[in-house]
C-alpha cells in the first residue's frame, strides 16, 4: 500500500491494528492544542472519519470504538448536523458487510448519545436495506427486532419480497403493524405502486374485502394503474369501495390515467363523481368529468374554494377553468383575486381583474395586500388598470 500517513492509517483500520491506529492518531495530531484534548485540522478529521468507516466495513469493532470518540469530538459545537452523517456511514458499512458486533455497538452508541432518532430520517437506502441486499439476515433481524429504531420497514418489506425472504418479510409485516400503531402496510404498498409486494400480502394475509378495498383506494390515489387493475381483478371491490377509490384517484396528482380507466368502467355513482370533481387536483380530471357528467353547482363552488386555498403548481389552470363557470359566486371570485395578489400570482390576477364579479372592495384590498407583500409584478398589472 501507499506508504504515507493516509495509506498507513487506512491500512491499519482495514486490518484492525488498534496499536498502530493509536500511534498514527498521535502522529497526525495538530500543533494548536492548548489542553489535553486532541486537536485536528480538516484534513486530519477527514482521514479519521474515512478510517472509522473502513474499520466498520471490515468488521473491526475495536477500531470503531477507538475512533468514534474522536469523530464525536470534532463536532461538539455542531453535534447532530455534522456528526450524524459519519455515524450513519459507519453503521451502513457494518450492516452492508454483515458485521453484527459493529452494528450493535453503533446502535448502542446512538442511543447513549441520543441521536438514534436521526436514523429514522430515511436515506434513499437505509441501514436495514443495506443488510438485506447484502444477504446478512442476522444483522437484518437484529435491526428489525432489537434496535428500537424506526427503519424504513416498507422499503425493507419490498426488498425481502424481491429476494424471496419469506420469513423476513413476515417478521417485517408483524413489526410494521405494532410499530406504526396499526397502519396498513398493504395500503401503503399499494399507494407506492409496489405490485409484487401487494400480491404477496394479498396471498398471505390480506384477502378480506375491507383490506382489499382500502388498498384499492390507496393505489388509485397514487396513480398506479397496474396495482389498481390487480386489486380490481380480485373481485372484492364493492360499490362503496369503488366510489371511494374513484374519489381518491381524482384527488391525487398525476393520476389522470387511472381516473380515466376507472371512469370508463361506468361504476362510479353520480354522488361520487360530484365529490370527486370537488376534490380534483388536475384540470384534466375536471374537464373529463365536466364534459361527460352533469356536475352540480355546489361541486363547482367547492372545487373553486378549495383551489383558492391550495398551494400546488396547477392552481392557475384550475382557476382559469372554474372561473369560467357562472355559478361561482362573486364573493369567492373576490377571495381568489385577493389571494392571487397576496401570493404574487400575476397570471391569476391578470385573469380575474377583468371579471365583472370582482368588486371594488376586493380591488382595493388586493392592492393593499400586494403593497404589503411587495409583489411588484402584481402592482404593475393593477397600475395598468
Amino acid at each position: 500500500f501507499e506508504c504515507n500517513l493516509k495509506g498507513s492509517m487506512l491500512q491499519a483500520a482495514t486490518n484492525g491494528y488498534t496499536d498502530i491506529v493509536e500511534l498514527l492518531v498521535e502522529r497526525i495530531e495538530g500543533d494548536d492544542s492548548d489542553d489535553e484534548t486532541l486537536q485536528f485540522d480538516d484534513a486530519a478529521q477527514s482521514l479519521i472519519q474515512e478510517a472509522v468507516v473502513v474499520a466498520a466495513e471490515h468488521g473491526h469493532c475495536a477500531v470503531v470504538q477507538q475512533l468514534m470518540p474522536l469523530v464525536m469530538g470534532f463536532h461538539r459545537l455542531t453535534y447532530l448536523s455534522s456528526y450524524y452523517p459519519t455515524a450513519r456511514s459507519v453503521l451502513d458499512a457494518a450492516a452492508g458487510n454483515g458485521h453484527l458486533e459493529v452494528v450493535k455497538f453503533m446502535v448502542q452508541h446512538a442511543q447513549q448519545y441520543r441521536y438514534a432518532q436521526q436514523f429514522s430520517i430515511w436515506a434513499s437506502v437505509d441501514t436495514l436495506e443495506h443488510a438485506l441486499t447484502g444477504g446478512h439476515l442476522e444483522v437484518a433481524n437484529f435491526l428489525i427486532d432489537g434496535s428500537g429504531i424506526f427503519w424504513n420497514l416498507k422499503r425493507a418489506f419490498v426488498v425481502a419480497v424481491e429476494m424471496e425472504l419469506a420469513t423476513v418479510a413476515e417478521r417485517i409485516a408483524d413489526v410494521f403493524t405494532r410499530r406504526f400503531h396499526g397502519d396498513n402496510l398493504f395500503a401503503e404498498l399499494a399507494h407506492s405502486g409496489d405490485l409484487e409486494a401487494v400480491k404477496y400480502l394479498y396471498n398471505t394475509r390480506c384477502k378480506d374485502e375491507r383490506s382489499v378495498g382500502k388498498a384499492f383506494a390507496s393505489a388509485a390515489n397514487g396513480g398506479h394503474a397496474d396495482v389498481v387493475e390487480f386489486l380490481l381483478g380480485i373481485g372484492l371491490i364493492s360499490s362503496e369501495a369503488f366510489d371511494k377509490a374513484f374519489e381518491h384517484a381524482c384527488s391525487g396528482f398525476e393520476t389522470t390515467g387511472v381516473v380515466t380507466y376507472l371512469y370508463n368502467m361506468k361504476r362510479a355513482s353520480l354522488k361520487a363523481i360530484n365529490r370527486a370533481f370537488a376534490a380534483a387536483n388536475d384540470v384534466a380530471v375536471l374537464k373529463l368529468l365536466d364534459e361527460n357528467e352533469n356536475i352540480s353547482d355546489e361541486s363547482v363552488t367547492v372545487a373553486f374554494e378549495r383551489n383558492t386555498n391550495s398551494r400546488f403548481n396547477g392552481k392557475h389552470e384550475i382557476l382559469e377553468f372554474l372561473a369560467s363557470k357562472p355559478c361561482v359566486p362573486s364573493e369567492l371570485i373576490d377571495e381568489a383575486f385577493v389571494a392571487a395578489a397576496t401570493e404574487g400570482n400575476a397570471e391569476s390576477v391578470n385573469l380575474l381583474r377583468g371579471d365583472s364579479r370582482v368588486s371594488d372592495t376586493a380591488m382595493g384590498e388586493a392592492f393593499v395586500h400586494a403593497v404589503v407583500a411587495n409583489k411588484q409584478n402584481v402592482l404593475e398589472l393593477m397600475y395598468e388598470e
